[in-house]
């Protein structure tokens, strides 16, 4: 299906969803890049209209990877007729001839029938993301499901694309010295250049709230490792997360509340900085994961075991059993109890062993 690569000239990526989204798609991404290295490559994402959102444009580096952006309203998709006409009549005018299809691994057999044909109508005749995708049922819960990350990868692998193996691509955003240098500057504005300080990046957040570990857990995390290890904590997260950042450092007495007030990348520089990563299953844990620093992260069952763990290696994921896994829900209707059944003390050895090994 690739055995030409010469033939894709202008290649249009089809990718969609919010922060952490984006970063699993990293490798993929690259992985595109590097097998045609001289093509246009345009990324077609979603915008969700009204809402607070964390554009690819935000997160991925400005040269190296795509050449242009485009993207469709969310909460109107391919299905009003005016709206699929403007992106028919929008997308066939850019003349792609190659299509990278890197839709979530749970995108129901419906939607990709429905997006192979409306990708016809625009003129593309290559399509490369289709051969042996299947469709994983939301609830499926099993040892096999893959990260989300090598998945998009196979649908490349199966068209030909040339791909890492599992587990072993990196999840590049690509931070420049001039990046890491203002991080440097911000750290240094709280005192904290000094490279020998424990610095520990906190997620404590979600925009989901049946992600949430409760908020004394991370009290209790934040105190031993205070009195342990004398680390400084740095808050990370959206501006949705200051008010609980506020309230943990006025618990512990001491850290730096960064929740709403960097930028991605500059909280990604920041990270960079930061010897180890504590919270929730958020985009903010795929971006600590994406420049190398280790995650004890706390995962609800909520979703496919493995799917959305911080990809690469050095991790540690945490999570409890309960008999609704595999929920799906935003708001949890049985007290968290698979939240609530990771515990502050399994919490605390896997910072002191990843902090030790370190």
């Amino acid at each position: 299906m690739t055995n030409n690569k010469s033939i894709s000239k202008r290649i249009l990526v089809y990718r969609y969803g919010q922060l952490g989204d984006t970063i699993v798609a990293l490798p993929a991404f690259w992985a595109v890049r590097k097998y045609f290295p001289m093509a246009h490559i345009t990324l077609l994402r979603d915008e969700q209209m009204g809402k607070q959102y964390v554009v690819p444009e935000m997160i991925l580096p400005e040269e190296g990877l795509f050449d242009r952006y485009l993207h469709y309203p969310a909460n109107i998709g391919f299905t009003k007729f005016n709206m699929f006409l403007f992106l028919l009549i929008m997308l066939r005018k850019y003349k792609f001839d190659t299509l990278i299809y890197l839709a979530p691994s749970d995108r129901s057999r419906m939607k990709i029938i429905r997006d192979y044909i409306f990708f016809s109508m625009i003129g593309i005749n290559k399509f490369i993301g289709f051969r042996g995708r299947e469709t994983l049922h939301p609830k499926t819960l099993s040892p096999n499901d893959i990260h989300e990350s090598d998945y998009l990868l196979d649908c490349l692998a199966s068209s030909g694309i040339l791909v890492p193996p599992h587990s072993k691509s990196s999840i590049n955003i690509g931070l420049t010295k001039q990046e890491l240098e203002e991080a440097d500057e911000w750290l240094e504005a709280y005192f904290l250049a000094d490279k020998t300080k424990l610095l520990i990046g906190f997620a404590p957040g979600s925009k989901m709230p049946s992600k949430i570990w409760p908020e004394e857990c991370y009290v209790a995390v934040g105190h031993e490792l205070i009195a342990k290890l004398g680390v400084i904590p740095i808050i990370f997260g959206g501006s949705e997360d200051e008010a609980l950042g506020d309230r943990l450092i006025a618990q512990w007495g001491l850290g730096i509340n960064a929740a709403g007030k960097l930028s991605v990348r500059k909280a990604a520089a920041v990270f960079s900085r930061c010897k180890l990563y504590i919270g929730n299953d958020t985009g903010t844990m795929h971006l600590a994961a994406a420049v190398n620093t280790p995650c004890v992260a706390i995962f609800s069952r909520r979703d496919m075991r493995r799917r959305w763990y911080p990809y690469g290696q050095n991790h540690v994921v945490l999570c409890g059993t309960a008999p609704c896994e595999g929920c799906k829900l935003y708001v949890c209707n049985n007290n968290l109890k698979c939240l609530k059944n990771v515990s502050v003390d399994s919490v605390i050895q896997s910072c002191l062993d990843i902090l030790c090994r370190k």
